[in-house]
């Protein structure tokens, strides 16, 4: 609902008002917040927040507000598109485009499903960087309490970026109960969160409103009246407006009195009642048709439900405007307060109610309204599915799917009760299918649904939909056998549409391959190819091509993985139809180019993968994207970008099993750079956790790594070896583990010696070495063999070729790690000279890292020795001002300095957003700026200084050691 609140002079509340022009102030000189208002329901929320906006208005903010209301609460992201003005014929192209997306205006005949709503969010979260790169922004909603689960989620999103951007956000709210996120989110509010929770008006500041209603002094037994109102202003308004009218209130000079001092004040609902029994009855129908309609409606859609003509209704409307029930909207009429719109809900009985909103259900339709707008007059109206229903959802059924595939489930459901045998019975069924198959979790019921369609379906266009949808089903819920039967089946249909032939000739190779049948997957995969190419159909083609690179993995043909991924998605589109797709190829990209020695294109590729994600993929997918991207850039040695995927992560999404991922990864960076209250913290969480067998081998393995390195921390090496042994014991039974699972097999020989257990350190670096040819090792391979061996027989110059092969794959700090057991070596023989330029290489890599610990344990390790690198323990670098920042962090820097959104510069410089935000926030954070104009301030008087060096970033360039 859109927000035109008209309220009376708000009174009182001078803290409040301090505090809110306090922000608007902030927001003018460009730094955000997040402002919290409570209150019970008409204690003057509405009120406060108007005032806010109108204060901002006057500082030449842009304002956008809206009301969340608690039908809405259906359609994800409804009070955001409302507030933002996301329309079709909206004259900004950004959010006519928002809009095309939400009503499934591209290639709609060809969709197999589509989730937008992740999509709609990245691009709303665009939308307001993009409004805060030209004026400070205001974004309100009114009772966020009903808001949505996606739009709380934006919310949250929205909010950190107040720290960044000149965006204050406002969320009213009534007190609890509120939805799980929004107890979060106030919980624990973002940096520089304001709460404002109003309670009752004192008596001063009643009298002064009761002042204010009757235009003089109030006397004391009208103040004893309104007294009864407990500080609430909106009754408070309704308790004089009630003496008004009942005649009771005298005017003595500049005194107003009650005639009848013994008058009991009736409650707020009667108060409200007594206010509308003052109509007409003709007002009074006219608002209970518009009531229906809800706590906002246009004139054009009620002059069609009510059937008046225009002039009779008029008049009535007039009536209700002048009695303070109805005011202006920005698209219509609303009632003056959510309680008023409620009392004259609820006087109606609950069968004329149903009635009622059938009947609004086809006037809206016929008048052109929304999907979402009728479908919410149907929820509420289940007793009155007709044949006009059954019709009007078997239209809609697919707009409303993309849209809020949970609403469509239900409509459908009820839709299947009524409709009549035949093709509206089969249309019915066969979009039930597709809505149960886009929510996930229901795959059995689209086979028991679909599979009878797959034969009897009169129309061959359902026959080959439900193919695919009832096939690719039984094949993510691992019934790869039914999944097989289901697509030979359909494609035993010779009346099959030449585009479904295509898809489901790509979705039998997909299946086959997954089945391990690889015999037949290469035949499978060309036919399917030819036909999409016949048929003129990427998406089919895009499925055959991953297929092929599937293939060509298992036949070991990295290239033609590549190849075949690459042809893929220089042809898929950008729609969200094709997203899931896009984002299985973009993330075996990476992995192929790391194999092939590429790390640049392979860091580019995992940008471009959660950039991809951020964008289109739902919550759930998105987080395990994040941590597979965090995962790489650990390993990598990009520990600012893996600590800022692994903080934009929601673990609640996560299952168990990447939860204790995502704690491994977070400890184990937290003990390198020996921040051990989060490490040892981390670790306590997880020693409740029970690991299940075969966990240890993978998912557990960050955990039990960072336990060692604990124990190595302080100083009990022997509980540091037994620890890694136990988290690398099935790696190192695997002849055939590849270099992910190898990567800490250096580290347990360290380990391993330094507890004196040469037999472990020995098995380790046979693991290493055990899988293949020696001449068809890649370079990362090869280069844990030389480390690992150069330790096992105290050869530094085996180690010094690994640090070397660490470099080309863009490890440093393994190469760091090799470094700093060839120092040691080298010192052993005497060579101190040389141990100090390879220690100082070392140490300058992991200085870069910010690896403190590490720098601890390799000065620690040479003084045994008689050596001193220099300056004892860590060099400290800046932790305030322009020196402090990273080089990472100039270059995101000057790219903020230059007016770029955070979007933009993700783009630019090929990062996710999350890390892009995380970067912005540290550099807040040095530069002790509460604005991205301060730091362009900063910026261009440092680059008038200076000129400043080219920088690197992930991405770009590829890093070396000091970098």
């Amino acid at each position: 609902m859109s927000y035109t609140e008209v309220q009376p002079v708000l009174t009182g509340r001078k803290a409040e008002l301090a505090v809110v022009e306090r922000l608007v102030r902030r927001l003018a000189a460009g730094a955000g917040s997040l402002l919290w208002v409570g209150g019970e329901p008409g204690i003057g929320k509405s009120s406060l927040v108007s005032a806010t906006l109108d204060t901002a208005r006057g500082r030449n903010c842009q304002v956008f507000a809206a009301h969340a209301v608690e039908t809405g609460g259906r359609f994800p992201l409804g009070v955001l598109l409302t507030a933002l003005g996301i329309q079709l014929r909206s004259p900004d192209p950004d959010r006519a485009e928002i809009a095309a997306l939400l009503v499934n205006r591209a290639n709609t005949a060809t969709q197999v499903s589509r989730d937008v709503t992740s999509a709609v969010a990245m691009r709303l979260i665009a939308l307001v960087e993009r409004a805060c790169s030209t004026t400070p922004v205001v974004l309100a909603v009114d009772d966020l309490q009903w808001a949505d689960p996606a739009t709380l989620t934006v919310w949250r999103q929205l909010a950190e970026l107040t720290g960044q951007l000149p965006l204050l956000l406002i969320g009213a709210l009534r007190p609890a109960p509120h939805a799980a996120d929004v107890d979060r989110m106030m919980a624990e509010p973002a940096s520089g969160a304001e709460v404002i929770t109003l309670g009752p008006l004192p008596e001063d500041e009643v009298a002064e409103l009761v002042a204010q209603l009757v235009g003089a002094r109030p006397g004391p037994e009208l103040l004893r009246q309104t007294g009864r109102a407990d500080g609430n202003p909106l009754y408070v308004r309704e308790l004089v407006d009630a003496l008004r009218r009942d005649g009771v209130l005298l005017r003595t000079g500049e005194t107003v009195e009650l005639a009848d001092a013994g008058t009991d004040p009736p409650s707020l609902g009667a108060a409200i009642a007594d206010r509308l029994s003052f109509l007409s009855a003709t007002a009074r129908e006219a608002l209970s048709m518009a009531a229906i309609l809800g706590a906002e409606f246009t004139v054009t859609h009620l002059e069609a439900f009510v059937g008046w003509t225009a002039t009779d209704l008029e008049a009535a409307l007039d009536e209700a405007r002048s009695a303070g029930v109805l005011v202006e909207s920005a698209d219509g009429l609303m009632f003056r307060h959510i309680l008023i719109h409620e009392a004259l809900y609820l006087t109606l009985p609950s069968s004329l109610r149903i009635a009622l909103h059938h009947q609004a259900a086809r006037v809206l339709s016929d008048a052109g309204a929304a999907p979402e707008r009728v479908a919410e007059h149907l929820l509420l109206a289940p007793e009155a599915t007709d044949a006009w229903v059954v019709a009007w959802v078997d239209r809609w059924a697919r707009s409303l799917t993309d849209r809020a595939a949970p609403v469509a489930v239900e409509l459908l459901r009820r839709a299947r009760e009524a409709a009549a045998p035949g093709a509206q019975a089969e249309s019915i069924d066969a979009k039930l299918c597709v809505a149960l198959y886009q929510i996930g979790g229901h795959d059995d019921e689209v086979r028991d649904l679909g599979h009878p369609l797959l034969t009897h379906a009169a129309d061959p266009e359902i026959r080959g939909r439900l193919g695919w949808i009832v096939g690719y089903a039984r094949l993510r819920s691992g019934r790869h056998d039914d999944a097989l039967a289901i697509v030979e089946r359909a494609l035993a249909d010779e009346a099959l549409p030449t585009m479904w032939s295509a898809r489901l000739q790509a979705l039998r190779a997909l299946v086959q391959i997954t089945m391990g049948r690889t015999a037949d997957v290469g035949t499978s995969v060309e036919r399917a190819a030819d036909a999409a190419a016949a048929a003129g159909d990427a998406f089919a083609l895009g499925y055959a091509l991953h297929t092929r690179s599937l293939l060509h993995y298992q036949h070991g043909n990295l290239a033609g993985v590549l190849d075949a991924a690459d042809e893929a998605l220089a042809m898929l589109d950008q729609e969200p139809a094709t997203a899931d797709l896009r984002l299985m190829l973009l993330s075996n990209r990476g992995p192929i180019l790391d194999s092939l020695e590429r790390p640049v294109e392979a860091e580019r590729a995992y940008a471009e993968m959660i950039r991809a994600a951020e964008r289109y993929a739902s919550p759930p997918r998105l987080a395990q994207l994040r941590l597979t991207t965090a995962e790489r850039w650990y390993a990598n040695g990009h520990w600012d970008e893996a600590l800022a995927e692994l903080h934009a992560t929601d673990a609640t999404l996560l299952n168990r099993a990447r939860q204790i991922l995502r704690d491994g990864l977070l400890a184990l960076i937290a003990i390198h750079r020996d921040d051990r209250g989060t490490a040892k913290q981390l670790l306590r969480d997880a020693d409740d956790l029970v690991l299940l067998p075969g966990e240890e081998s993978d998912i557990g393995r960050y955990l039990l790594v960072a336990h060692a390195l604990a124990a190595e921390r302080d100083g009990d090496h022997s509980a540091a070896s037994r620890r890694m042994r136990a988290a690398l014991i099935h790696v190192l039974a695997d002849p055939d583990a590849n270099e992910h699972e190898l990567f800490f097999m250096p580290d347990l020989v360290r380990l391993a010696l330094a507890d004196g257990d040469r037999d472990t350190a020995a098995a380790a670096a046979r693991a290493c070495s055990s899988g293949g040819d020696p001449g068809e090792y890649t370079a990362g391979v090869r280069a844990l063999v030389d480390d690992c061996r150069g330790q096992l027989d105290a050869d530094p110059e085996s180690l010094l070729t690994s640090a070397e092969a660490y470099l080309r794959v863009d490890q440093p700090f393994r190469r760091a790690l090799a470094l700093e057991g060839a120092a040691v070596l080298l010192a052993e023989r005497g060579e101190d000279t040389r141990a100090r330029d390879v220690a100082a290489s070392a140490h300058d890599t992991y200085q870069t890292l910010d690896a403190a610990w590490d720098i601890l344990r390799l000065d620690a390790r040479l003084r045994a020795l008689g050596i001193r690198r220099g300056p004892r323990g860590p060099r400290a670098r800046q932790t305030t001002g322009w020196e402090a920042l990273t080089r990472s962090e100039l270059r995101i820097a000057r790219e903020v300095a230059a007016g770029r959104t955070n979007s933009e510069i993700a783009n630019e410089l090929f990062l996710s957003r999350a890390t892009v935000q995380s970067h912005i926030s540290h550099i807040l954070t040095k530069l002790g700026a509460t604005s991205r104009l301060e730091v362009a301030r900063e910026v261009m008087l440092r680059e008038r200084e200076t000129v400043s060096p080219p920088v690197a970033v992930p991405g770009t360039t590829r890093r070396t050691a000091g970098d």
